[in-house]
């Protein structure tokens, strides 16, 4: 039996309700779109870290890295996990996008090409929005400066999902 409770980002604070079931003692949730369990950061209270976007996912993981002595620091919105698994098991030479990794929806194919990173364009302007822009700000940089952007055959894909509502 499914019944509601409030569940709040671990790392901006933002709550949300969502339906938790209980099978043979494991809770099982039924998360609002766009929301991750995050099991990879420092539980809280009761053990269980929510994160309401990609970039609060990110952020939550960063922070709770434990750092190599002298190693560089990663900027805000990067995952070292994440960056070293795709330099590992796609490619090295892989081109990605600053602050957006939790933007990142897998890779992106074509014929005689090399394969390179895909971005959700949503969580984009999501990660933007979380920086600090305005949804008008973060779609007008997504336009001139991501999306009009060109390093090359590596340069990444922007996804734009299709509504078929």
């Amino acid at each position: 039996m499914a019944e509601q409770e409030m569940i709040k980002c671990s790392v901006c604070g933002e709550t949300a309700h969502t339906n938790m079931t209980n099978v043979n003692g494991r809770e099982w949730y039924e998360l609002p779109e766009g929301w991750k369990a995050a099991d990879t950061f420092p539980p809280g209270d009761d053990g269980l870290q929510f994160a309401c976007h990609g970039c609060c996912l990110a952020q939550a993981r960063t922070a709770s890295a434990t750092p190599d002595a002298g190693a560089e620091q990663p900027r805000e919105g990067e995952d070292p996990a994440l960056r070293r698994d795709i330099a590992e098991g796609v490619d090295p030479d892989i081109v990605l996008f600053d602050g957006l990794d939790a933007a990142i929806i897998g890779t992106f194919t074509r014929c005689g090409q090399p394969p390179v990173i895909a971005y959700s364009y949503e969580s984009c302007v999501e990660c933007f929005m979380y920086q600090g822009m305005s949804r008008e700000e973060a779609e007008e940089w997504m336009s001139y400066n991501v999306e009009g952007g060109w390093v090359g055959d590596r340069t990444p894909a922007v996804i734009h999902k299709i509504d078929r509502g």
